[in-house]
């Protein structure tokens, strides 16, 4: 691998040599969490880590992005800040007791951010239900992206990141979007606690992704078709955010589509939808998860698409 540059190195360096900046990049390491969240594991003052979080932002140590009213901070997944500030906190022992008290602490903001967002999900029995795919879909879901490297992944509809929990493990970094603030707070708690750092949980419309065209290698797509308004536009946003020849997954209730299409033939609409997309389909499997058939599609990005309109 190419070394970084002196300047760059010079800068990290830089950033990273303070007390509390060294900490607040091992925090951040772990996943995205806020400025608010930062002082109360640190016990400092937010003028004071917003001053330490910019300047790790400036050497590129770390990325930011707003969510409503809150700021996070996180290691970027990818470039070569990530490479840089991964080589650095790989120079701290994973024991030092400073970094295990900040992990302890930051562990419970994130089981409290994931206790506060629990209380204004929608349903709890539905909820609970949905939060996590069973072993046989979980085994076919992998079966069905084996054998080839996932890159970038981006799971559109992420809801409460049940296959980012299966997969960001196997990916070199995961971005999960969805449109409700709660799933999002829930997820990005849960995982982040569970050990799963490369992933970024973004609030976002699947119908105007945020993202530059061919960002990702891989898209998933979760139990959202069957109540799309517009199922093809979502595929197109998602043939644009992949790069050329890359891979789309789509999970999906087959009693439900076939209760939106009035008809029970979900596999030939299915792969209209993708053809009209921009896609070419090449698996498809069948299977029962608590009681509800699922369907689960690979297809691959076939041409050029423009967005829909």
């Amino acid at each position: 691998m190419p070394g970084h540059s002196f300047e760059a190195v010079l800068a990290g360096l830089r950033a990273a040599a303070e007390p509390t900046r060294l900490r607040l990049l091992a925090m951040c390491a772990e996943g995205e969490i806020t400025v608010g969240e930062i002082t109360r594991v640190i016990g400092q003052s937010q003028p004071r880590v917003s001053r330490h979080l910019k300047l790790l932002c400036d050497a590129g140590l770390l990325d930011r992005f707003r969510e409503e009213h809150s700021m996070y901070y996180r290691m970027p997944g990818i470039g070569d800040g990530a490479v840089l500030a991964r080589e650095i906190l790989s120079l701290i022992a994973v024991a030092d007791p400073i970094r295990e008290r900040d992990h302890a602490r930051a562990n419970q903001m994130r089981a409290a951010r994931a206790a506060a967002a629990a209380e204004h999900l929608p349903d709890a029995a539905a909820s609970t239900q949905s939060r996590a795919l069973t072993a046989e879909l979980t085994s076919i879901l992998l079966a069905a992206v084996a054998g080839e490297r996932i890159g970038r992944l981006l799971d559109v509809g992420s809801g409460f990141g049940r296959v980012l929990r299966v997969l960001a493990s196997q990916a070199d970094e995961a971005v999960g979007l969805d449109i409700s603030i709660e799933a999002l707070r829930f997820a990005r708690s849960t995982l982040h606690a569970a050990g799963l750092s490369s992933c970024t949980l973004r609030r976002g419309d699947m119908y105007q992704l945020p993202f530059a065209a061919g960002s990702f290698d891989m898209v998933t797509i979760d139990a959202v078709l069957h109540g799309a308004r517009d199922p093809v536009a979502v595929l197109r946003q998602a043939a644009l955010a992949l790069r050329a020849n890359g891979r789309i997954v789509l999970l999906d209730d087959i009693e439900r589509l076939a209760r939106r299409l009035g008809h029970s033939m979900v596999d030939g609409v299915l792969g209209d939808w993708l053809q009209r997309a921009g896609f070419s389909l090449q698996s498809v499997a069948r299977v029962d998860a608590r009681g509800e058939s699922i369907l689960v599609i690979v297809a691959r990005r076939a041409a050029p698409v423009e967005a829909a309109a």
